[in-house]
């Protein structure tokens, strides 16, 4: 299989195939088993692959011989500033271990992104073509992977940062547990009225019962979620994050009306009426 092979050896199946195109692709992957030594003949699948993606494998560009795949790099200017930094520290004869580089790629792509940041918003300030609106007018959610944890807060003409709980993921998910909870419960309701039905009818109820076929299960499902759309169930999953929805209920006011049917309908109500109208 093709993840047993290294760039070069690729390279080298290419060359073959330039070299001999009379063998077939069967015939090159019997060529790379012997040659190669690989535990795995390749498949014809993956000669083909290979083949037919020549003009990038060949190019230096697209990595070292040696990997097995190639090296993807995020980030040029993170990629840069990290040999750099690595390079200052062999020339030391300090040896870094993959830990420490981890935690230092973790640190510079906070200032990267933190001065690409500052770049932008000095960008805009300073274009005529673009118009500002107060931040009050809108606001941005921005969700980083591995970002730095760092307390700093530069100024940014752009937009206000504002910190946010640790446990803000899980009140930003609005398919969240109770949904969840909400839909397996139906579910599990309508098995048991499925082995229920076949209990009333005097049939064999073993291990398998509960099983049902796919047609079965998805009418079960469409049927659950028809009948969720008629309560609060999602819309509470969505109020709570306090994204889209207020974060009190929202039902009608009832006071007036309940106040009126507590002063007709009680007798205590009725004395304290009169009582109030004859002062």
């Amino acid at each position: 299989m093709a993840r047993w092979m290294t760039i070069d050896q690729k390279r080298q199946i290419i060359a073959k195939s330039v070299e001999c195109p009379s063998l077939t692709h069967a015939e090159l992957a019997e060529w790379a088993v012997i040659t190669f030594k690989l535990p795995h003949k390749p498949a014809r699948s993956t000669i083909s692959g290979i083949l037919s993606n020549t003009s990038r494998i060949t190019i230096d560009a697209y990595g070292d011989g040696r990997r097995r795949k190639p090296l993807k790099v995020l980030s040029l200017r993170l990629e840069h500033r990290l040999v750099q930094w690595v390079k200052e520290y062999k020339d030391k004869n300090i040896y870094l271990s993959r830990q420490l580089i981890t935690m230092r790629a973790r640190h510079l792509q906070g200032e990267i992104c933190d001065t690409w940041d500052l770049n932008l918003a000095h960008s805009l300030h300073a274009s005529p073509r673009f118009a500002f609106a107060p931040a009050s007018w809108r606001s941005r959610f921005c969700g980083t992977k591995g970002g730095s944890s760092r307390t700093a807060e530069p100024t940014r003409d752009n937009g206000s940062v504002r910190k946010l709980p640790t446990n803000t993921t899980a009140y930003l998910q609005p398919m969240g547990s109770g949904i969840i909870a909400a839909f397996k419960q139906r579910y599990r309701r309508k098995q048991l009225e499925w082995v229920y039905g076949k209990m009333k009818r005097r049939e064999d109820v073993d291990k398998k019962a509960y099983a049902v076929d796919q047609r079965r299960a998805m009418e079960w499902s469409n049927e659950i979620w028809q009948d969720m759309q008629k309560t609060r169930t999602i819309s509470n999953g969505f109020r709570h994050t306090g994204v889209d929805f207020n974060g009190v209920n929202e039902n009608p006011c009832t006071y007036g009306d309940d106040f009126y049917r507590w002063m007709t309908d009680c007798p205590a109500a009725r004395s304290l009426q009169l009582t109030t109208s004859t002062v």
